[in-house]
């Protein structure tokens, strides 16, 4: 009888310890899942940063073409009076030439400051999805190891995976 009670103490020890593994491992899915959802989060924190960036860049964009033309504008009708007090026709000849000439370089700049503008809204955008996929990276890594085996699908690196892509050939 000795026997069994040693064999059932050490069942019921065995138990014990495997109740309190249990418990540290969902303790651990518990944080990681924490985790994960605070590094989704700022993933779409980062997003949303970036494209109100991207916005701002283009509002200042527009905000500056808007500006510039006005000055063109402004330069133009100085330019026409300056003419006109001379006594040039403008109808037809070489001042018509030279204000259309003019009008088209003014359109030319007023398109590429709309373009410094996009691009600076890409490139804002750009580095915030590179911060997005840094957090949502980490969010993968924090979900491998310590949630394997609970329901979490593991995204680790190439190397660790790759090994396995031709198991069923």
């Amino acid at each position: 009888m000795g026997m069994q009670a040693e064999a059932a103490t050490a069942l019921v020890s065995l138990a014990g310890q495997t109740v309190n593994v249990v418990g540290r491992s969902q303790q651990a899915s518990g944080a990681a899942r924490r985790k994960q959802r605070e590094n989704e989060h700022l993933a779409d924190l980062a997003e949303q940063e970036a494209r109100q960036r991207a916005d701002s860049a283009r509002d200042q964009a527009r905000d500056q073409r808007d500006k510039l033309r006005e000055r063109q504008r402004k330069e133009q009708a100085r330019k026409r009076a300056a003419w006109g007090n001379a006594g040039v026709v403008l109808g037809s000849g070489s001042p018509l030439a030279v204000m259309e000439g003019r009008a088209a370089e003014d359109a030319k700049e007023r398109l590429e400051l709309l373009d410094q503008g996009e691009r600076a809204a890409s490139r804002a955008l750009l580095a915030g999805r590179n911060r997005a996929g840094q957090y949502r990276g980490r969010a993968r890594g924090v979900a491998g190891p310590a949630m394997a085996g609970f329901g979490v699908p593991f995204a680790g690196s190439l190397l660790q995976t790759g090994a396995g892509l031709f198991e069923d050939w």
